[in-house]
């Protein structure tokens, strides 16, 4: 199984668990645990109030970075580094672009163009003002040819920018119209920029206060804007986070500082949440197993929240340029096959409730998105379907699902299950191969140009549909290599329906009117659903725990068990 990310399509397979609080590769002092001097006594580092508050991180193997252009696109990141740097633009805890900084953000020549109006009360934690000037030298930094930001993806829209990082051109196309409007020039024009505005790549950055600081101490240098600063640690699984001086927003009264713990390795959840129920933490992720623990308790069940709306879709994916999923009767069937109610509630015990779309119900319940219903449960239909391909027990074709060696005995079980339930109602029998590494799956994938069958859990970065392009274009990292949807095949259907799918998402990216936006997205979702592109099985059901000592915190499908800011409507209260 896969876990990708909408918008980039790469995979994490870093299995370090280190804070890097500087350039990538870097042993900083933050890392080491051994304080620089210079920054180990900062002004402001004593907090105004005794009370810490202390939250989890899970980093899941990734290495944690503190500077926005060092950090990579990974879940850690985005619960952590919106508190200290802000940008024009944010996402809210459902994944809804909101402003930030910019009191507006405007578009011009139908796209081309997009402006922005800093608000006027915006200062970083240094004391210099947020000007579009200052704005604009933080991007600058992002783009360094000699240490291109990882997210920089996110800025590749920009009129110039290719020339800019590769060196060639001092060039890009930024635009400090007067102190508080800065306009930003696209190469193409692009309806959805507010949701690349808004990713933590764009936060200001104040370089004034970075001009004498080495690159590994920028964290600490107060050249953020947001409510928070980051703060030096003598422990290297811990981030301090004290009040920006000069936030323009209220704080919470009932703490000065907060810290975040990493937790990582294969029982990060497991120790988080004991530190939890020892009232080191007052919230902590749930999994499935810790789920069930806490059921036994009921004072501890009582604190268990669930976040409302899911924001990930468990998919399948079957590759078209691989018999027999090169039929679309065959890729029908498996989606006729899948009784996901069963799946949900009995194999997956809960932890995800039954699809009913491929695009997740966040999108549905924040966005008023209506998505196309997937192909249903029909036992009957399936089995017709592979009859109609010319599969009986004589003559079924060699279908291998590969799992990792290293999965839980429970993720086994899972998937046996899943497969089962297919050849069941289909009458097509998938083998189950879990003797291989991941890293051999993926040299098996590169040697065959796909996977001719797999699990993918699907996280849209936002509450937009937009992220279905990214994950079923003909050329995106999702689709390329792995399942081979395009309008090169050879089989005209599945060609004639690729191409009409990037034709409509094509058009989608340039038509201005939101409500238009979606309806053009439903019509991409139908062709997915009609085509058994995707199968989709279920949405997770996000679980954590959190103490009644603290209430008053935004969690929802983009932000999970973190807090989306910690502001003066969240109050905390330790009884001791």
């Amino acid at each position: 199984m896969t876990t990708i990310d909408d918008t980039t399509g790469r995979l994490s397979i870093n299995r370090r668990a280190v804070i890097a609080a500087g350039a990538a590769g870097l042993a900083t002092g933050a890392m080491t645990g051994q304080l620089t001097t210079t920054f180990a006594a900062q002004d402001g580092d004593a907090p105004p109030s005794d009370q810490i508050l202390s939250l989890p991180l899970y980093p899941y193997g990734e290495l944690v970075y503190l500077d926005p252009h060092r950090a990579t696109n990974w879940g850690h990141h985005w619960a952590l580094l919106p508190h200290v740097w802000a940008g024009l633009l944010r996402f809210d805890e459902d994944g809804a672009v909101t402003n930030d900084l910019a009191s507006s953000v405007e578009s011009e020549d139908d796209g081309l163009v997009w402006v922005a109006t800093i608000r006027s009360d915006v200062t970083f934690a240094s004391g210099n003002p947020v000007t579009a000037e200052a704005m604009i030298q933080g991007w600058r930094r992002a783009l360094n040819a000699q240490q291109l930001a990882p997210m920089a993806g996110y800025m590749s829209r920009v009129a110039g920018f290719d020339a800019f990082i590769a060196g060639d051109s001092e060039e890009i196309d930024f635009e400090a119209r007067d102190e508080s409007t800065v306009a930003i020039r696209l190469a193409e024009p692009y309806a959805h920029f507010p949701e690349d505005l808004a990713t933590f790549v764009w936060a200001a950055v104040d370089t004034m206060a970075l001009a004498s600081v080495a690159g590994s101490q920028a964290p600490y240098a107060d050249a953020g804007a947001g409510p928070w600063r980051f703060a030096v640690a003598d422990d290297d699984t811990l981030v301090r986070m004290m009040p920006n001086p000069n936030a323009s927003e209220a704080l919470p009264e009932g703490f000065g500082e907060v810290q975040w713990r990493v937790y990582d390795g294969s029982r990060a959840a497991e120790t988080a949440f004991s530190a939890f129920l020892n009232n080191e933490l007052v919230i902590a992720d749930v999994t499935g197993d810790l789920r069930d623990l806490a059921q036994q308790d009921q004072a501890i069940a009582d604190q268990i929240q669930t976040v409302p709306s899911s924001g990930s879709t468990m998919l399948i994916g079957m590759d078209f340029a691989q018999a027999p999923f090169d039929d679309v009767r065959v890729r029908q069937a498996v989606a006729a096959s899948i009784d996901r109610s069963v799946w949900a509630n009995e194999i997956m015990s809960g932890e995800f409730t039954e699809a009913t779309s491929i695009t997740p119900p966040v999108l549905m319940d924040s966005a008023n998105y209506a998505a196309p219903d997937p192909l249903g449960f029909d036992p009957d239909l399936a089995r017709s379907l592979i009859a109609e391909a010319g599969i009986d027990e004589t003559n079924q074709p060699v279908i291998t699902y590969y799992l990792s060696a290293d999965a839980s005995e429970a993720e086994r079980q899972r998937t046996t299950a899943l497969l089962d339930m297919i050849s069941a109602n289909s009458g097509l029998v998938i083998e189950l191969d879990d003797a291989i590494t991941t890293e051999q799956i993926e040299a098996l994938r590169g040697d065959n140009g796909g996977l001719q069958f797999d699990l993918r859990w699907w996280w849209p970065l936002t509450n937009s549909p937009s992220g279905l392009v990214a994950l079923a274009a003909a050329d995106s990292e999702s689709m390329s290599g792995w399942f081979n949807w395009s309008a090169d095949l050879e089989n005209a259907d599945a060609s004639s329906a690729a191409e009409t799918f990037a034709a409509l998402t094509s058009d989608v990216v340039l038509t201005m009117d939101a409500t238009e936006r979606k309806q053009m997205y439903a019509e991409a979702e139908q062709i997915l659903v009609d085509n058994a592109v995707f199968v989709p099985l279920g949405h997770w059901v996000q679980t954590f725990a959190q103490s009644p000592v603290l209430t008053g915190t935004r969690q929802g499908a983009f932000t999970g068990y973190a807090p989306l800011v910690l502001d003066s409507d969240v109050v905390y209260q330790p009884t001791s």
